[in-house]
């Protein structure tokens, strides 16, 4: 079941993303290696961090981006919503902290759902994404 509902969610995400992209991202992965790991934060200094790693694949850090924007744009809209019921808003706005784990696993989600996007652009393959 949480196969499926990650599947599910993450290309629910790609959905309107050009094949264009896809093409881009997966020549961009040709004999590289992305490592993902509960260990590696979105943006710590070490060689392996998400932010690190991601300048290497320009066009997947421009589709986290996207990705990024549209649900900060949802979750805006979401707490707009929120002030007709007079919820209170202390715990649906992102704190600084929470972006940045906000992209960090959007960028996991986004890795997950190439995997499954047809024609595949990659595998992963113990704790790492690679070219399909």
């Amino acid at each position: 079941m949480i196969d499926t509902a990650v599947k599910d969610t993450s290309l629910e995400y790609l959905n309107d993303i050009e094949q264009s992209i896809f093409d881009i991202i997966k020549t961009e992965f040709a004999g590289k290696t992305f490592v993902v790991s509960q260990a590696i934060l979105g943006s710590n200094s070490l060689d392996t961090s998400y932010e690190n790693q991601l300048q290497n694949f320009k066009s997947l850090s421009v589709l986290v981006d996207r990705i990024y924007q549209k649900t900060l744009s949802e979750q805006s809209e979401f707490v707009n919503q929120t002030n007709k019921y007079n919820v209170h808003q202390d715990s649906l706005v992102f704190s600084e902290v929470m972006r940045n784990e906000l992209r960090s696993a959007i960028l996991e989600l986004a890795l997950d759902g190439l995997c499954y996007v047809e024609p595949k652009i990659l595998d992963k393959k113990e704790g790492a994404y690679v070219a399909a």
